[in-house]
């Protein structure tokens, strides 16, 4: 599995979505199950907002359009977090992410509002 340009996008560094694009690299389709991010900064919390993302066999999946995993916490803003993806087959995927805010590439990313039972 390959992630791809990952960042979270953040207007006022309190919520956020995750962006970037999931890669399938082998011929069994899988599906990504959970996501948590941690900062250095203080507690931070994600949400698969329509449960889990299947991943098609070979194929590239964007996470943004629409978005599937909102983040709340402490999200400065040119800071990193550090993302981890779980998978239902395959290996966990940790790497550190940037918080970037909403603008230029990603200006029409819709930042969820949290729901009590996704994030808080």
């Amino acid at each position: 599995m390959d992630a791809l340009d990952l960042a979270v996008v953040s207007e006022d560094g309190r919520l956020g979505t995750l962006v970037g694009t999931l890669v399938n690299k082998t011929e069994t389709p899988d599906a990504l199950i959970d996501v948590t991010v941690k900062s250095s900064r203080g507690t931070t919390r994600a949400a698969l907002l329509e449960g889990p993302v299947s991943l098609p066999a070979g194929k590239r999946v964007n996470l943004s359009v629409p978005p599937r995993i909102a983040v709340s916490g402490n999200l400065p803003q040119g800071r990193f977090v550090t993302t981890t993806l779980t998978f239902r087959k395959s290996a966990a995927l940790s790497t550190p992410t940037p918080v970037q805010p909403r603008t230029r590439q990603h200006r029409d990313v819709v930042i969820p509002q949290p729901r009590e039972s996704t994030v808080g």
